[in-house]
């Protein structure tokens, strides 16, 4: 058996299924600069995959909730950092196949290669054991059970901010990346606005959803002393 084969072997075990068709996995975790075949049409599969297992949890889970409380709590199970994060504690990054180039220009792999990676592997698992063998994964590894106890009990700040927004001013916060020209290891560079009361909030962070969350955060204080 060869090295990477004995990888993958093991990654079956850490991330709990084993494929009928070990092609598949391969195939979710060849990056597209290894060239074609690579794992952009798994990873479209495994985003949708995702996304209906997680509407269908809390829909069960929240009886009363509007769309738009469903829609929120769905942005706070899933997201890309939560998905990276996942992937790196699974070993996605002893896995994922990338070319020479990529290696060179950057040793480390990036938090979206892998959270593209976790949902092609989605993808792949649904397309081998179908869709109740991805979503017994998903429930154990997004933690939808702890999460469904736990979501009630505060608002993510971007969620609280834009509720208080609409409800006080009838518009949505807009977030936008001031430094569009950065370098892949530059922190994120975001503003939020509410362009009608004139105020605006700066911050930066590891990634997009950092910074902008810590925008809303530096909004909400601007709010809630007015």
């Amino acid at each position: 058996m060869s090295d990477i084969d004995g990888s993958l072997v093991e990654f079956e075990r850490r991330f709990g299924y084993r494929f009928k068709d070990s092609e598949l996995l391969s195939l979710a975790l060849t990056h597209s600069s290894c060239g074609k075949p690579n794992n952009k049409r798994l990873e479209l599969l495994g985003d949708a995959v995702l996304d209906f297992v997680t509407a269908d949890w809390l829909f069960d889970q929240y009886p009363d909730a509007t769309e738009a409380e469903l829609h929120r709590r769905r942005e706070e199970v899933v997201n890309n950092d939560l998905l990276a994060r996942l992937a790196k504690e699974l070993g996605f990054e002893e896995v994922v196949q990338v070319s020479a180039g990529y290696r060179k220009a950057l040793p480390d792999l990036q938090p979206s290669t892998l959270a593209d990676a976790f949902e092609a592997v989605i993808g792949a698992i649904y397309r081998d054991g179908g869709m109740s063998a991805a979503r017994e994964l998903l429930v154990v590894h997004l933690n939808l059970r702890q999460f469904s106890a736990e979501i009630g009990r505060e608002l993510h700040p971007k969620n609280e901010l834009q509720e208080l927004s609409i409800k006080r001013f009838g518009l949505y916060p807009v977030y936008a990346v001031a430094n569009t020209h950065r370098k892949s290891d530059d922190p994120w560079q975001v503003t939020c606005a509410l362009a009608s009361q004139k105020l605006q909030t700066d911050a930066s962070g590891r990634s997009k959803l950092d910074a902008e969350t810590k925008a809303a955060i530096e909004m909400l204080k601007v709010l809630k002393t007015q």
